[in-house]
């Protein structure tokens, strides 16, 4: 009892299992779940993010391979400037010019929504054949019994396959749209190039060398630019699911305390003057050490970087979450081998820092504040009241765990009414507690020895009976135990001898 007392990790393990027994198990049971589920969703947001972010470097260095969409814009105003002063004097009106210049304009817009349609065409036929049901979660059923497990896989795979079939029938029809609306694409550009004034411009164009040459320079700028918006357009998409999978980390971490907050605050238990409270502890120690033993620390910014973090994480969680998981991403965080940005962030931010620890109340008295007697007795308590068991119990020498005062105030009194629900069984070498419990049956016990004969010389020898049973010592009975009557063996052994045994028979009642 000394050993749980003065071990805050071992009492947290005996209330957790006292709560166990408890209606109120479902809230921890609850509360577990819920981190478990919690660190699966950040796991994955998590891996979405980097991967994102590794998408996005991507498509960053093929834009920059694109050129400079400034640039571009400045250069396709430039060639246009120079068509119109090349033709001022032409047969051709300025007007249909101007007309001519926005069809070709339209052409390369829809020539990219059909590239864009090729596009699309070809994910889809990469994902339609894929099943979009996880069933990783089906494998984590080794707990059910074997029927059940059985059911609910067989019920599983017809769903999945119900489901797939109407997944792979949907994109059909998505794939079937899109040949549609790309066909329009290009019969609209069959009729462009079929139109009246779209010849004209070609003709006049193609009679004109500079102007021809101007033309096919400003549709490789067009094309140019179409290109570049495209990569942009792809950046935003994969920039705003990455700020959305951020978002969900920051959600979900939020969550673990938010999840212990809530613990806190339902989670009572008061039983025969033992009160249960639990509280959050948040194991800075634990994440300071965590972070040192995998970032380096070889200047005064990084070691910054973890004294801030871990100083302000508790009451700044939001805030400091974003901030290490955007330095993460920018690759402003310095790891020692062995580690980098994902696997350090994953277990930083899967980790639940918000432990639920318990503060036990008893007599009005903190446990951490009461003498080492006290506290053990406060844990016997805990072992007995919050026990939902009808068996026998068995306590071994409890004098060793607490003080007399705790012995003669606590525990005598405690037996007494106690041993009414349930049997108890005591080994002890201090007959005080014998007496003052009011034992309905003893048992003596003596080793054979040289001064302590046993019959037949048996090594270890029993006299068991009740505090009533009285004889007076015979000093011609050489074995121990047949000598004398249980009250005189335990007078014998109790401190004080006889008179300190008929004081205790007065002050609790019993009848020689």
């Amino acid at each position: 009892m000394h050993d749980i007392a003065k071990d805050k990790e071992k009492t947290d393990t005996l209330i957790k299992k006292v709560i166990s027994n408890k209606d109120e198990n479902k809230l921890l049971t609850d509360y577990e779940t819920k981190s478990n589920e919690l660190k699966k969703s950040l796991s994955k947001s998590i891996l979405d993010v980097f991967q994102l972010q590794t998408d996005i470097e991507n498509l960053q260095l093929q834009l920059k391979e694109k050129g400079d969409k400034k640039g571009v814009e400045t250069e396709i105003q430039r060639l246009n400037t120079k068509i119109q002063e090349l033709s001022i004097n032409a047969t051709i009106t300025q007007q249909d010019l101007e007309t001519y210049q926005n069809l070709l304009k339209e052409i390369i817009e829809k020539e990219q929504l059909i590239r864009q349609s090729d596009n699309d065409l070809f994910y889809l036929s990469t994902i339609i054949n894929k099943s979009i049901i996880d069933a990783y979660y089906i494998n984590e059923l080794d707990d059910l019994s074997s029927s059940i497990k059985s059911s609910i896989t067989d019920a599983f795979n017809k769903f999945s396959t119900d489901i797939n079939a109407n997944w792979i029938k949907y994109i059909e029809s998505i794939n079937e749209t899109i040949k549609i609306q790309k066909q329009e694409y290009k019969t609209q550009i069959e009729n462009i190039k079929s139109s009246d004034l779209y010849k004209k411009g070609t003709q006049y164009y193609s009679n004109n060398k500079e102007l021809n040459d101007i033309q096919n320079k400003l549709k490789e700028e067009n094309n140019k630019l179409q290109g570049i918006k495209g990569f942009e357009k792809k950046l935003n998409q994969f920039d705003s699911r990455k700020n959305a999978a951020i978002a969900q980390i920051i959600t979900d971490h939020n969550s673990y305390k938010s999840n212990a907050q809530s613990l806190v605050q339902s989670l009572k238990i008061e039983y025969e003057g033992v009160k249960i409270e639990p509280y959050i502890d948040f194991q800075q120690q634990k994440q300071q050490d965590f972070l040192e033993s995998r970032m380096y620390k070889d200047s005064t910014e990084r070691k910054k970087i973890i004294s801030d973090f871990n100083t302000n994480y508790k009451e700044q969680l939001s805030t400091q979450v974003t901030d290490f998981l955007n330095k993460a991403l920018k690759n402003e965080l310095k790891f020692i081998a062995g580690n980098n940005a994902e696997n350090v962030v994953k277990e930083l931010f899967t980790t639940n820092w918000f432990d639920i620890s318990f503060e036990l109340f008893y007599q009005n008295d903190i446990f951490s504040e009461m003498s080492q007697g006290k506290q053990a007795f406060v844990i016997l308590k805990l072992l007995l009241e919050f026990s939902t068991k009808e068996c026998p119990i068995m306590i071994d020498q409890p004098e060793d765990s607490l003080d007399n005062r705790a012995i003669y105030n606590e525990l005598v009194q405690y037996l007494r009414a106690k041993k009414k629900k349930r049997q108890i069984i005591l080994v002890t070498h201090n007959p005080n507690v014998v007496v003052s419990a009011d034992a309905e049956n003893v048992i003596v016990a003596n080793q054979n020895g040289k001064n302590s004969l046993n019959k037949d010389n048996i090594k270890f020898q029993y006299l068991n009976g009740s505090l009533e049973n009285t004889m007076q010592k015979d000093d011609g009975i050489s074995t121990v135990l047949e000598s004398q009557g249980i009250r005189e063996h335990v007078c014998e052994i109790l401190e004080g001898g006889k008179e300190a045994f008929e004081n205790r028979e007065k002050k609790y009642g019993f009848k020689k």
